[in-house]
């Protein structure tokens, strides 16, 4: 039945075999924070002061439960970021089964680096993840890169300011039926809203659609946080709790399930990845192009060089930490469903694995330079040229703090949740536009303006680049890759996909409208919804 499967335990971990018993080359690893205390939007019925912090319904915060103020990282998150940490000391530091080492046992500039947004309770997950891995002492040493918040394109891709495309058509779909309708026939819901937010009855009546969400998820947000700490409420206010849910699932949903915006409000972290992976597979291959950049006296290394926005820069480990809308954006951009238990709970993660096939190891040991030679593409054995994606895989793990780290399939590897890096890097060129603000709506002088913009465009232009060129550039010529990839059959998904995201790009509203349409009669089918209905 709907909802039932929420209710039953989560399976257990299951035993994970590396793809094709290959050793680990390097892991990119997207997380949400931790527990916070509520944001500052409140309900009616939370006794103080309401006119404090200069905000209309500030909620005074009950400080045995929150301590450090609004929006700040408990006590309980903290030990969720550390739990996370130990998660992946125990799969890259103290692996099972005999494998190698990702990590050495201490910290190591050049191996681990570490990005989270400007927000007190990401960077203090950021650390609390570093002590999990590494231990108190030396993860406490850990830097945690971040950019001002305004301009972190990289970690907040779905914002208005870094993506107005998506910013419209999630405009638009706030009128569908999914979102608007259910709202707007939960009268019950409506007329309990006054008490439950101290916002006026007419003013509530007065709201559009946008206005009522924003007070909607507002209050469960605030209930999210109350449950996790069993703050008491007035009777009657947890009845809501579901619908509250429901609605939040179905905002999440309509913003971030449109075909073709994915690769819009991810595409920066999928391209940044997909330079990690090619520099990654040339320092294991020994290209002298990638080696170069590597090591503590590497120009990647160099003063003024730590931020890597770009990820041309060999790292073994890449931690970004965000928010939910973070790993919404990433979820989004490999074609995953947004919604999944809940949305994206504290400590969501999803997580790029890179290895290299099992007899790549055997025969570099035994082969030495011209085996090395080989997989870099270097038919002179010098160690220069680039390497050979398809002799090494990726594989993509999701979970949270309530869900085992599991891999999950996705159309980045046809339907599976391991491929070749070389399959995995071209899904990436089909399915992220080459430059991706400008995509976004953004002005030539705000996308090179982007923190990371000009390494990341000359790291395309060379060595270590994400891809080539990208699909159409113009709505006739989105047609027809749409046209073309209905007739391709099988593969006629990613044929659909490339065209509809072609007329997103070009087509202005009225493209918008289409795919909006489109998707209302394509969209996934979500079980376990609560009907919002009287």
């Amino acid at each position: 039945p709907p909802g039932e499967a929420s209710q039953a335990p989560p399976p257990p971990p299951p035993t994970l075999a590396p793809p094709f018993g290959g050793d680990l080359v390097l892991s990119v690893v997207i997380a949400r924070h931790g527990d916070r205390a509520p944001q500052t939007a409140a309900p009616a019925y939370a006794a103080g002061d309401r006119d404090s912090l200069s905000h209309p319904r500030p909620y005074p915060i009950d400080t045995s439960a929150w301590p450090a103020g609004y929006g700040q990282l408990t006590v309980l998150g903290l030990a969720q970021a550390v739990a996370f940490g130990r998660t992946l000391r125990g799969r890259y530091l103290t692996p099972p089964r005999g494998e190698t080492p990702l990590l050495a046992g201490r910290f190591n500039h050049a191996a681990t680096h570490v990005r989270a947004t400007d927000v007190d309770r990401t960077l203090s997950s950021a650390s609390g993840i570093m002590i999990g891995l590494y231990g108190a002492a030396d993860g406490g040493t850990v830097p945690v890169h971040t950019v001002e918040y305004s301009r972190d394109a990289l970690l907040d891709g779905s914002s208005r300011a870094h993506c107005p495309a998506f910013a419209a058509a999630a405009d638009r779909v706030y009128g569908t039926e999914l979102v608007a309708g259910a709202i707007r026939r939960s009268t019950a819901l409506l007329v309990a809203l006054p008490k439950l937010t101290g916002t006026p009855p007419a003013a509530v009546a007065a709201m559009t659609t946008p206005q009522l969400v924003a007070l909607l998820t507002g209050l469960r947000d605030l209930r999210v946080c109350q449950r996790a700490h069993n703050v008491s409420v007035p009777a009657g206010v947890a009845a809501w709790d579901n619908i509250l849910e429901d609605v939040t699932a179905r905002v999440t949903i309509a913003k971030w399930d449109v075909p073709g915006l994915g690769g819009l409000v991810g595409g920066r972290i999928l391209r940044a990845t997909a330079r990690r992976m090619r520099v990654g597979v040339g320092v294991a291959a020994g290209a002298a192009w990638a080696t170069a950049r590597s090591g503590l006296g590497g120009e990647c290394n160099a003063l003024g060089r730590d931020a890597d926005e770009s990820g041309e820069c060999p790292r073994r480990l890449t931690v970004y930490v965000g928010h939910d809308t973070t790993v919404f954006d990433v979820r989004a951009a490999l074609g995953l469903p947004v919604d999944v238990e809940g949305g994206a709970p504290y400590m969501s993660h999803v997580i790029l694995e890179l290895r290299a096939a099992a007899a790549n190891g055997t025969a570099a040991a035994a082969g030495g330079k011209n085996y090395k030679a080989k997989l870099a593409g270097d038919s002179d054995g010098d160690g220069d040229g680039h390497s050979s994606l398809q002799a090494y895989t990726v594989t993509v793990l999701t979970g949270s703090i309530d869900r085992p780290t599991v891999p999950e399939a996705g159309p980045f590897c046809a339907g599976a949740s391991s491929c070749s890096v070389a399959d995995f890097v071209a899904w990436i060129d089909g399915a992220v536009p080459s430059n991706v603000a400008t995509a976004c709506g953004l002005s030539e002088a705000a996308a090179a303006g982007e923190p990371g913009a000009a390494s990341a465009a000359a790291a395309d232009a060379g060595n270590g680049g994400g891809g080539g060129g990208h699909g159409a550039d113009g709505s006739t010529e989105g047609a027809a890759a749409l046209a073309a990839g209905a007739a391709a059959g099988s593969g006629a998904g990613r044929g659909w996909l490339a065209g509809l995201q072609a007329i997103l790009l070009v087509g202005g509203g009225g493209a918008v409208g289409l795919a909006v349409g489109l998707w209302a009669r394509a969209r996934r089918t979500h079980q376990g919804y609560t009907v919002i209905e009287d």
